[in-house]
């Protein structure tokens, strides 16, 4: 990100005595962009959380209703055969994606405080979440957890206010597409509560082709209203295929 003409590091501009007052006990971004219209902060998953699965398989593995397993077998195979499975998946979906949780409630302090530094009023907050290898979390699990956070009206899981977009990027999967080779999702979420953001759109478009020039990809266009449409749009572990030469680009707001 510091080689594109664009982006100016927040670090090395916290660097002037300037913001010396503004930024004593307060978090930053990572980079402003465009003339500082755009702060992005990135967040790499780094921790497998995978773990946490067979923890809570553990617990019920000696119940009379448990099933027989020979060998490896799917998750919700095991959890479709117990009368409370689908509260089973709720919390491992919880636990496992408690990290991206955190994440996201940082980053929302995080564009808070950078405005704040930099007396940005206008700016718009992208947080940008970058899944290198980590399996467990697949496209479909990320969006289901920023999805529930960043559009919640639950007094339980209030909604937070400071994230205007996220980018999930995932290395880690493959995005099956008829008529298109094996391609890395390029998932953009938009906030319900952003109104104004027509000028998003280019400067979204010029930073996810440098992110495919820096990764040798050319970049595809599929825009949709949800994940649910087209339905014959998959997901797959990279791990089995070496990506091919397209990168595919999923873009839609939030319900």
């Amino acid at each position: 990100m510091k080689s594109v003409s664009f982006a100016e590091s927040i670090d090395a501009l916290l660097l002037d005595e300037t913001y010396k007052e503004r930024q004593k006990d307060k978090k930053r971004a990572d980079y402003l962009l465009f003339d500082r219209k755009l702060i992005l902060e990135l967040k790499s998953l780094v921790k497998d959380p995978s773990s946490k699965v067979e923890e809570e398989i553990d617990k019920h593995r000696n119940r009379e209703d448990f099933p027989l397993i020979y060998g490896q077998t799917d998750l919700q195979k095991i959890l479709k055969h117990l009368p409370d499975g689908e509260s089973i998946n709720r919390r491992i979906h919880r636990d496992i994606t408690r990290s991206v949780e955190k994440g996201l409630r940082s980053a929302d302090k995080q564009f808070v405080d950078t405005k704040y530094i930099f007396e940005l009023i206008e700016s718009i907050s992208l947080l940008v979440v970058l899944n290198q290898d980590i399996e467990i979390f697949s496209p479909e699990v990320l969006l289901s957890r920023l999805s529930q956070h960043l559009c919640s009206s639950l007094p339980s899981s209030p909604r937070l206010e400071n994230v205007d977009f996220v980018w999930i990027i995932s290395e880690s999967h493959l995005c099956v597409v008829p008529n298109i080779p094996n391609a890395f999702p390029s998932i953009l979420l938009k906030s319900p509560n952003l109104k104004q953001h027509e000028w998003f759109a280019p400067l979204f478009e010029k930073l996810q082709l440098e992110w495919a020039r820096f990764n040798g990809l050319p970049l595809v266009q599929l825009n949709m209203e949800s994940m649910e449409s087209p339905s014959n749009i998959s997901f797959r572990s990279a791990k089995v295929e070496e990506p091919k030469t397209t990168i595919q680009a999923r873009r839609f707001s939030a319900p």
